[in-house]
């Protein structure tokens, strides 16, 4: 039988690890994480032009499938090395385990941070390019069967 993750030794993962939670804070505050980060801004999403010829792209549901598996595999990474049984029987929290396994978790867990600001950019850029271009009002008043679903979350959210 296989071991299983208690959510007590993720919560101790997250304490003895202080850099994981980290980018929680950060992205409750985004310019300042933008300005630590010192991410280039696609300012192009002004430009009305690139914006006619970019809008398919900034449709959030191309993204979704992406996201989807890109956080299993990384959650299956994660627990996978979380339940090998060398790592399970660490009962001294996570300076027990052996520098091979350090190491390994480690660079799962800035995988992880690398695939949330990835994330989190793409999310900004659909943000800022919806916010700056919302679908016109004789778009959405044309009724729920003749506009997709993302044109209505954009009518609920930023009209």
């Amino acid at each position: 039988e296989q071991a299983k993750v208690t959510l007590s030794r993720i919560d101790r993962l997250v304490r003895d690890a202080p850099s994981i939670p980290l980018i929680g804070d950060m992205s409750s505050n985004v310019p300042l994480m933008l300005k630590r980060l010192q991410f280039g801004f696609e300012w192009s999403l002004l430009d009305s032009n690139f914006v006619s010829k970019s809008a398919p792209m900034y449709n959030i549901l191309t993204y979704v499938e992406n996201f989807e598996s890109e956080h299993v595999a990384i959650t299956s990474e994660l627990a996978l090395m979380l339940n090998l049984p060398r790592v399970c029987d660490t009962h001294g929290g996570i300076g027990d385990l052996i520098p091979s396994d350090s190491s390994i978790l480690y660079h799962l867990t800035l995988k992880s941070l690398k695939a949330i600001g990835r994330w989190n950019y793409v999310l900004q850029e659909i943000f800022f390019y919806k916010m700056s271009h919302p679908a016109s009002q004789s778009v959405l008043a044309l009724g729920a069967g003749k506009v997709d679903s993302y044109s209505l979350a954009t009518k609920l959210n930023y009209s």
